[in-house]
């Protein structure tokens, strides 16, 4: 399907005013997700009005934030639509419209998105694939506003106050992601006809530049080890003055930024130091390459764990480490596993299950796969890992059996019962991760 949007952004207001239209729906739907602070003021299916409840009670069954259910009375093939509302601050600094800083991504609901195909408007299971749809979209900024967004920037108008910026999507995609401010700067390079952005705020620019050169170091390592990403893209590194997590889309990888003119990272310029402080940059930029599985099913731990062991494994490669020691205790993954509580397996855990989703899908993968590289070689391994990628990069339905199969016919059927007995076990109380998987 295709999304057009008109969209106004009131800065200082803390303001959003949306119009547009979604066509091309290949199913009826009678369900979206819209914000809690917006206010609907016209739905049609391009004729006729649509009656239709912003149930702002019910929260979002996946991200249980500020999205709430819009439940049309009649299923529709085409959505025309008008809202608009306030919205200082989403969720966690992650989606909001400041005087300084607006960022808005799939979590907030800001668009008619997390579309459901089904009449049980009860359940409100979510259908979401990645590459659903695409879009254009003319976003109205403040000219005082560095933009970025996971698109492409077709055309830009500037009037005396206004900036309005054309924007296509690369193709079909799963999200739209916008992020404007006016306390940042943009440092940019070319690389091979590849090129590469930073936003960050003022005090860190010196920083920045320094960064801006390890990270496309780091995305030519994951290019020689993987292959070419699912899509090729510019690639804009976004530090915002901002708190919140960080987290990738197409165009762009977005982290917290330094705010404070006397943290004590500003004056550690160091090259060990530099390479060090790109951990985060180079998991998000990862998934680039991981987004081959379902990103709201347990499935999940594919992408998650292919980008932080991509991330480590460039990190050793850039600092140019014996072993993974350093990186094991600087991150503190085998403290934070001992202290889990949850007995759910790693290819089991749901998203919603916060304490677990994070450790078993991050840090118990990073070691399992650091003991893979130990038993099978770095090699074998990333052959494996490239093969599992290629098979699985255009649908983006990897699974696990699809996992342990591939794994089983690149290194063997030792690797397949090595990873079926991490991925299943039931906590790993009854494993000692020094012994059981770090020797070998």
């Amino acid at each position: 399907m295709k999304y057009n949007l008109e969209i106004k952004i009131v800065p200082k207001e803390h303001y959003i005013k949306v119009s547009g239209n979604i066509k091309n729906i290949e199913n009826d739907i009678n369900l979206f997700y819209l914000n809690e602070n917006f206010t609907l003021n016209k739905l049609t299916n391009g004729q006729n009005d649509i009656k239709y409840i912003h149930d702002k009670n019910k929260p979002h069954p996946l991200y249980d934030l500020t999205s709430r259910p819009v439940i049309l009375q009649t299923a529709v093939k085409e959505l025309e639509f008008e809202y608009d509302g306030y919205i200082p601050e989403i969720t966690n600094d992650i989606n909001q419209i400041d005087e300084d800083i607006v960022e808005l991504s799939g979590y907030s609901g800001w668009y008619p998105k997390d579309i459901i195909y089904t009449e049980n408007t009860e359940t409100l299971e979510p259908h979401i694939k990645n590459g659903d749809f695409a879009f254009e979209l003319n976003i109205e900024l403040p000219n005082e506003y560095i933009f970025a967004a996971n698109a492409e920037i077709k055309n830009i108008e500037k009037s005396s106050n206004i900036t309005i910026y054309n924007i296509s999507s690369y193709g079909d995609d799963f999200d739209i992601a916008l992020f404007a401010s006016n306390k940042v700067v943009k440092i940019e390079k070319s690389l091979n006809g590849i090129y590469f952005s930073s936003i960050c705020p003022f005090i860190m620019e010196k920083k920045n530049t320094l960064k801006l050169d390890n990270l496309i170091e780091g995305q030519k390592i994951i290019t020689e080890l993987l292959g070419e990403p699912i899509k090729k893209q510019p690639t804009c590194f976004i530090n915002r003055p901002r708190g919140g997590w960080g987290y990738a889309r197409t165009a762009f990888v977005s982290m917290p930024g330094i705010t404070d003119e006397n943290d004590e990272n500003l004056k550690d310029l160091s090259e060990k130091s530099m390479i060090l402080s790109i951990g985060g940059d180079l998991h998000e930029l990862s998934h680039f390459w991981w987004g081959i599985a379902s990103g709201i099913e347990p499935e999940d731990w594919i992408n998650e764990s292919g980008a932080e062991f991509t991330m480590l494994a460039v990190l050793k490669d850039m600092i140019k480490l014996d072993d993974y020691k350093t990186l094991i205790e600087k991150n503190g993954y085998i403290k934070h596993i001992n202290e889990l509580e949850s007995e759910a397996a790693i290819c089991e855990t749901k998203t919603d299950e916060w304490d677990a989703r994070y450790v078993n899908r991050y840090e118990k993968t990073a070691i399992m796969y650091i003991g893979a590289e130990i038993r099978f070689g770095r090699k074998n391994l990333f052959e494996f890992l490239k093969e599992f990628y290629n098979q699985n990069k255009t649908e983006c339905n990897a699974t696990t059996d699809k996992f342990l199969d591939i794994c089983e016919k690149v290194l063997g059927k030792d690797s397949r019962e090595y990873f079926n007995w991490l991925l299943y076990a039931k906590g790993w109380k009854n494993i000692d991760i020094e012994k059981d998987i770090l020797k070998y």
